[in-house]
């Protein structure tokens, strides 16, 4: 009997956010409904109300550790697995859907800007893009600050030797609201620009974002995209 209620409700719950939108219901309820990913059967209200009580937003527990999310009562570590694989869906979704053939560099920056702003970490990506400013594709090369020693070349190399790009486009993300360059960031341009010449590809930009700004290593500018 009691499994026929929880089934019912999430019956209830589903049939609610498809019709309103997860934006128009509670974050309880929100948070709810993203836990049936993770856990197929049960009451998810009581571990939803535990997870906002330790870290306040879905956006925070979206982006805890698996070790912090398994701290919680009633999150095992498959849960947390599935929780923590949501963003990295949610960024492909976009990825996918977006635009790729830009025509002009503010497009570009556009898109770069989308993909890093919110993130809660430091990452740092790499984009092919060809001769008429197509991007042909993206990867993450690596979390947290990047300096020259940590730019995984072979990496890069398997990227370069994949989709043939005629330019590179590198980004990362500052999570301290400041879009200006470090001193990291200066001499890790200088090596990524080395790295595109030994590889032969052109290096187009290195790019920095935060706080819905992006800095422009190649051009020394800073842009507030609307």
């Amino acid at each position: 009997m009691e499994e026929n209620i929880h089934s019912d409700h999430r019956k209830r719950l589903t049939e609610l956010i498809y019709k309103s939108g997860i934006e128009n219901v509670s974050e309880v309820q929100a948070l709810e409904f993203i836990l049936f990913f993770g856990l197929p059967r049960g009451d998810t209200n009581p571990l939803a109300h535990r997870l906002l009580k330790k870290f306040k937003t879905i956006s925070n527990v979206l982006n805890a550790s698996l070790e912090d999310l398994t701290s919680v009562l009633g999150m095992g570590e498959q849960c947390a697995m599935r929780i923590k694989t949501l963003p990295s869906i949610f960024e492909l979704y976009y990825k996918s859907g977006a635009e790729k053939d830009f025509s002009d560099l503010p497009a570009l920056r556009k898109f770069i800007l989308e993909l890093l702003n919110k993130k809660k970490t430091e990452e740092f990506f790499v984009f092919g893009i060809d001769s008429r400013l197509k991007l042909l594709g993206s990867r993450k090369l690596a979390s947290g600050s990047v300096d020259s020693v940590s730019i995984p070349r072979f990496e890069l190399l398997s990227f370069i030797n994949s989709l043939k790009p005629n330019f590179l486009a590198f980004a990362h993300n500052h999570t301290n609201g400041d879009v200006l360059p470090s001193k990291t960031d200066i001499v890790s341009t200088t090596e990524l620009k080395k790295i595109c010449d030994a590889l032969g590809v052109k290096f187009l930009d290195h790019y920095i974002i935060s706080d819905n700004k992006i800095f422009s290593m190649n051009e020394g500018k800073t842009y507030e995209l609307k």
